[in-house]
């Protein structure tokens, strides 16, 4: 794609958002007739009006009438321009007060516009640079090798029709997962024929960018009263990582390559790259600020309307925050109705559950559940593991806690702390306050009880409990508390230097900031490793994408590392770093190891995880977990497949992105296949085993009989065959036609025939 086709496709996308997100949501707005500032009404605008799209083009999906889409876009356009125009006349006549102050204009707000662009530069860093398609090919910043392409794929075929399939899973409907990320931009394709890929990696990021700035500083604002918070806490977050610097401080630089998720939490800056969490962050923020105007303003029932919204299609972006916000205003509800006999959190608790149930339990109802209680586990692997403190092994662990548990949990509730307090770095002053309120319940301010409630269930969620699949994953929950503690933290730090002078003022802010900022520009310097597609896969994939029907199913090989029984089987068990399912598990294999007293571990099973498992839950995981040495050799050794690559170039044949488990072929050619990223069909409780072993039999047995049953079973319309293999079976007994060549791979269609 030309720069200049990039900036038409560019410039579309900025007005079908305006017309599809920003005037519904203005109309949202005005129909309420909320008094908002400038600023609030256009956040209003924006995350309202995303909201909206998305919450309609479920409902038509759901009914199979999608297209329809462009109605309600038109229908809406049809009303704002009326009332808008209404509103011009009014004012041309309208002649103002001297006494009354002019009310604010987005002039006055240029240091926000300062912060707003300088967050959308460095996050564009790990999103609008990587992802671009040329005549060398195709490369992809780190994290983006896993969770890019099934992203890419599901928001393609969300465009186009519904219920969508499992990304990589063909024949499987996706369940048991947040598709409002995806559907949005599914949204917006359906109504201008853009390019998912450039969608995906540059305006939905710069979109959500924007909104992560503006929705902090007009909650923080909001709730405190004060302009200066605001800007902190905006800043803070854009900006601020954590105190992962601290660790090669302390136990030297080489040591540690990635300081910013040492504690295993990224901050929202890197946090980009994941389409879920960032489109919560804005939903998640502004139901703050709605949450405030409803519990501080009276009979302002609009306030109410917005936060059943922002809230109600939460659990569709993120489930994480969408449980946290339900379960926190109950919580916090509770102690408010106790302690100061405030029902009015009750009452935003029972406006918003009829939405959120709405959806969260279509794609959830008949799903199993993914949490395990399992305390302590992402501690100890936080202590151990090679891409987070590595300060000890797994076995050295183990046989502590078999002779001294006391010890060990004493040591788990330091790792607590450190997890808490690491993770939030300088937001960390945010506790202050948010402790006045534990031991003072009856003076505290209800939106602070509130998001004292949120971070300390979103603290109890990965220390108490795992995901299955990838136990991991419920890290996650704590990406919340570190957006949410920022409003605190401002608040604190301003009531502390608000008496100075400016001079003093701007002294600690620039020590406080840092303090804050040192993570984040390592990890704008360092996060560089690519996985690189060449220019002969992305043409073959983009033979299937303009020669096929989406309707039909494409085989792909499988990854190298699951090529043989043994590859499948250790996947298996490093896929949960050591698959721990108990306490007693963790008991019994404890006392097992002390009996035998074995030399201690140097390389511990629990962290011994191969390429790509790790990427769909943190970000620098994709490079970090690509061999099992030290992080030194992991990252930057001549073994890893990207260094390989960008040192010697691009080979002709599949490159290491294509091997390793992920959905390239999905994502390159927008068409679904029988069997790609393995990861995520574990995660969501597909059989992948019973897939990998018919894969491995396909492209290994001799029968053409046996070979064609298999096909025309699984319905599987198309067979990839990478350059350097071949067929045990004759091609054309099955009879397999080939269709494609090039040095890359060889791509055949399955020719059905009446009587086989």
């Amino acid at each position: 794609m030309t720069i200049g086709v990039f900036i038409l496709q560019f410039t579309v996308a900025i007005i079908i958002l305006a017309m599809a997100v920003y005037v519904p949501g203005r109309f949202l707005v005005r129909w309420l007739r909320l008094d908002l500032d400038v600023l609030e009404h256009l956040a209003a605008s924006l995350v309202g009006g995303a909201g909206l799209l998305t919450l309609i083009y479920w409902s038509l999906s759901m009914l199979k009438v999608g297209f329809l889409l462009w109605v309600y876009v038109l229908v809406v356009l049809g009303f704002e321009s009326f009332y808008a125009y209404r509103d011009y006349q009014k004012q041309k006549s309208f002649i103002p007060d001297p006494g009354v102050p002019r009310p604010e204009v987005f002039k006055d707000h240029w240091l926000l516009g300062v912060l707003m662009l300088g967050g959308m530069l460095a996050q564009s860093r790990f999103a609008a640079l990587t992802g671009w398609q040329g005549a060398e090919g195709i490369r992809l910043l780190a994290w983006h090798a896993h969770d890019a392409p099934w992203h890419i794929f599901n928001l393609y075929q969300l465009s186009h029709a519904f219920p969508p399939e499992m990304p990589g899973f063909s024949g499987h409907l996706l369940k048991n997962y947040h598709m409002f990320s995806d559907l949005l931009w599914g949204a917006v394709l359906r109504l201008a024929p853009l390019d998912p890929w450039h969608c995906y990696f540059r305006v939905a990021p710069l979109f959500y960018s924007a909104l992560l700035t503006l929705t902090t500083f007009v909650a923080a604002r909001r709730w405190s009263g004060k302009k200066p918070v605001g800007y902190l806490a905006a800043a803070m977050t854009v900006f601020c990582s954590n105190f992962g610097y601290v660790m090669p401080l302390l136990f030297g630089a080489d040591k540690y390559f990635l300081w910013e998720s040492v504690f295993w939490v990224q901050p929202p800056l890197t946090n980009i790259f994941n389409p879920g969490v960032s489109s919560a962050f804005a939903f998640l923020m502004l139901g703050v600020w709605a949450l405030t105007g409803w519990m501080q303003e009276k009979k302002q029932w609009g306030y109410l309307v917005l936060l059943a919204l922002f809230w109600g299609v939460l659990p569709g972006f993120k489930v994480y925050p969408g449980v946290l916000v339900v379960a926190g205003l109950f919580v916090s509800g509770a102690v408010l109705l106790v302690f100061q006999r405030n029902w009015k959190q009750w009452i935003a608790l029972a406006a918003l559950l009829p939405l959120f149930l709405f959806v969260f339990l279509p794609p959830n109802l008949h799903a199993p559940s993914l949490i395990r209680f399992l305390p302590g586990f992402n501690l100890a692997a936080m202590l151990v593991a090679p891409d987070r403190m590595m300060l000890m092994s797994s076995t050295q662990l183990k046989l502590l806690f078999a002779q001294r548990p006391g010890l060990v949990a004493l040591i788990m509730a330091g790792l607590a702390l450190v997890f808490l307090i690491g993770n939030l770095g300088v937001r960390a002053v945010g506790m202050v306050p948010m402790l006045r309120t534990v031991f003072s319940p009856r003076r505290a301010d209800p939106i602070l009880v509130f998001i004292t409630v949120v971070i300390g269930g979103a603290l109890a969620a990965p220390i108490l409990f795992v995901q299955k699949g990838v136990q991991w994953n419920t890290i996650q929950f704590f990406y919340f508390a570190v957006l949410l503690s920022a409003l605190p933290a401002a608040s604190q730090f301003w009531k502390w230097i608000a008496a100075l002078k400016r001079d003093w003022q701007l002294f600690w802010v620039c020590i406080f900031f840092g303090l804050g900022i040192p993570g984040s520009i390592q990890a704008w310097w360092v996060i560089d490793f690519h996985y690189q597609s060449s220019a002969a896969v992305c043409e073959g994939a983009a033979w299937l994408r303009t020669n096929t029907d989406p309707a039909e199913t494409i085989l792909r090989p499988l990854p190298d590392a699951l090529m043989t029984e043994e590859g499948y089987a250790y996947w298996l068990r490093s896929q949960e770093r050591g698959k721990m399912t108990s306490l007693g598990q963790w008991q019994t294999e404890a006392a097992s190891l002390a009996a035998e007293d074995p030399e201690p571990d140097k390389s511990p099973a629990i962290v011994n995880v191969p390429e790509t498992v790790m990427s769909h839950t943190t970000g620098n995981s994709m490079v970090a977990a690509s061999l099992p040495a030290a992080r030194g050799t992991t990252l930057v050794g001549k073994e890893n497949s990207a260094h390989r690559m960008e040192n010697e170039g691009p080979r002709d044949g599949m490159e290491a992105w294509e091997r390793t488990d992920v959905a390239a072929i999905a994502g390159l050619a927008l068409r679904n296949t029988y069997l790609e990223d393995t990861v995520s069909s574990q995660i969501m409780g597909f059989p992948v085993a019973k897939r990998v072993a018919a894969v491995r039999d396909f492209y290994a047995v001799k029968d053409v009989v046996e070979a064609r049953e298999f096909l025309e079973k699984e319905n599987i319309t198309y067979v990839i065959l990478y350059s350097d293999r071949v067929l045990p079976f004759k091609p054309e007994g099955v009879p397999l036609k080939k269709v494609f060549e090039n040095s890359a791979m060889v791509i055949y269609k399955h020719v059905y025939q009446e009587g086989w």
